[in-house]
């Protein structure tokens, strides 16, 4: 006997008919259409209650209820719900990320069929700010090179509002805007193309706070975070720690007199700081602040774990390393451990995200592991990493080969310690045959990397007496050298 169809209709309360449904989606994914079809012919009236849904409770209604605002939402709808993600309360949460990108998109879609033939300052002020905000959802959601696009349309339009009207909530965004775009290259790992647009969004704030524009003071102090870590990543440790202290004393500031407002920030301000002196040796002086950052992030966790949970896990995450460095080996293992567990979580529920933190998570678990010669269970979480990179290549090959190739010659290393060598033959040839057809294309991505997969391949050839593919081989040469695979 097939199940009824439930009904919104005659109830007093659509949220909690919302919820019922959204919680039988999620123990029968195949009732998710009836969740689409409730909302899908009321959508305008329904979809506020949907977003109070989503926040909570997150799972299928966040998948439906995006769909539906990318494709259906009217223009004021697609902007109210952009502007409600937007706020404090909801900014950073997990299970609105789909939702808030296609508010996003939607409204900016919107914006640009509105657009007179010569748009005014309101009009491109709008249509600036909605470009940065669907580039900042893009990362979030992992599409950086997309996000990248946006942020740079973003900035063209602010550079010619500057032109027209250099009003200081101008300047502010335009500023705001190349911080944007140093932050995404640091992701891309691109830190020579990230430090020049930091460090002149760094000097833009420095102006409008001496100017006397507070609002500017915040923005500033994330700048300073952003810029510090790039000049760490460029080898210039002493600048890192001066810049991120510098940003670290601002944040200290406003949080005294906003609490509420800036603990989220001070805490990542506490964590970079922690990793600037960490870097140059000042281990124990880094503890006190690594542990601050984490007490922070369980107090927001705890009432807000929809919006904290990833800060929380990147602490425990950051603290495992941190206590590795100080030789409190059961102490990093367990925090590693916690780390890991939470964003096994957030993965799930959202692999777009969160799988790259994962698989960092992971490997740090697998090293803790084989410190302690567990290799069994150093060798199922490294090929655990290996899924998540393998998963990740569909997003950016360029960024994710890399990492894949490490890990490959790290799995063929623990079965090598095991003595399975054997396993260790097949392990490198499969990864052979992974890495295949990217050769080609990303030679300079894989460089170095590749021939460390080829040695564990002839390597466990001569120790096994078993014979490489020729084929395969020949292949994998053709690639390297641009002459293709066939």
């Amino acid at each position: 006997m097939s199940e009824p169809e439930p009904s919104l209709f005659g109830l007093r309360s659509q949220q909690p008919a919302l919820t019922v449904l959204c919680r039988l989606a999620e123990r029968q994914p195949h009732t998710e259409e009836w969740l689409a079809r409730a909302l899908t012919g009321r959508l305008n009236q329904l979809a506020e209650t949907a977003f109070e849904v989503t926040a909570e409770t997150g799972g299928p209604i966040s998948r439906v209820l995006a769909e539906l605002v990318s494709e259906r939402a009217r223009p004021k709808l697609a902007e109210r719900l952009m502007r409600r993600c937007n706020e404090r309360d909801f900014r950073e949460s997990v299970p609105l990320l789909e939702v808030a990108e296609a508010a996003t998109r939607r409204h900016l879609v919107c914006l640009y069929s509105s657009l007179s033939l010569r748009p005014d300052a309101g009009q491109l002020f709008e249509l600036a700010l909605t470009l940065g905000n669907l580039g900042s959802r893009r990362a979030r959601l992992g599409h950086l090179p997309e996000a990248l696009r946006y942020h740079q349309e973003a900035l063209e339009t602010w550079k010619s509002l500057v032109a027209t009207h250099g009003i200081d909530e101008v300047l502010l965004n335009h500023a705001i805007s190349l911080s944007n775009i140093g932050q995404i290259h640091g992701v891309l790992r691109d830190w020579q193309e990230a430090l020049a647009p930091t460090e002149e969004s760094v000097r833009q704030l420095r102006q409008l706070v001496l100017s006397g524009n507070e609002t500017a003071l915040p923005h500033l102090a994330v700048g300073l975070r952003n810029l510090g870590i790039i000049q760490s990543e460029l080898k210039r440790p002493k600048e890192a720690l001066a810049t991120n202290l510098e940003g670290l004393k601002i944040q200290r500031s406003l949080t005294a007199k906003d609490p509420l407002a800036h603990r989220p920030e001070l805490a990542r301000d506490l964590t970079n700081s922690a990793g600037r002196l960490l870097e140059l040796g000042r281990r124990d002086e880094a503890l006190p602040l690594m542990k601050e950052a984490l007490e922070i992030r369980r107090e927001q966790a705890a009432e807000r774990p929809e919006i904290f949970l990833p800060q929380l896990a990147l602490s425990l995450h950051n603290l495992g390393v941190l206590l590795h460095e100080l030789g409190r080996d059961d102490e990093s293992l367990s925090a590693t451990q916690k780390a890991v567990e939470l964003r096994r979580q957030l993965a799930v529920a959202n692999p777009e995200a969160f799988l790259e933190l994962l698989a960092r998570s992971l490997y740090n678990l697998s090293n803790r592991l084989l410190e302690r010669d567990c290799l069994d269970e150093a060798l199922d979480i490294t090929g655990e990493v290996i899924g998540c990179y393998q998963s990740l290549l569909d997003l950016s090959p360029q960024r994710f080969l890399p990492d894949l190739a490490d890990r490959l010659t790290h799995y063929n290393n623990i079965l090598e310690r095991l003595g399975r060598m054997e396993d260790r033959f097949e392990s490198a040839e499969a990864g052979l045959r992974l890495l295949l057809p990217y050769i080609g294309s990303h030679r300079e991505a894989l460089s170095g990397w590749l021939d460390l997969v080829l040695g564990d391949y002839f390597d466990s050839s001569a120790a096994t007496g078993r014979p490489r593919d020729p084929e395969l081989t020949r292949q994998v040469f053709a690639a390297r050298a641009g002459g293709g695979t066939r």
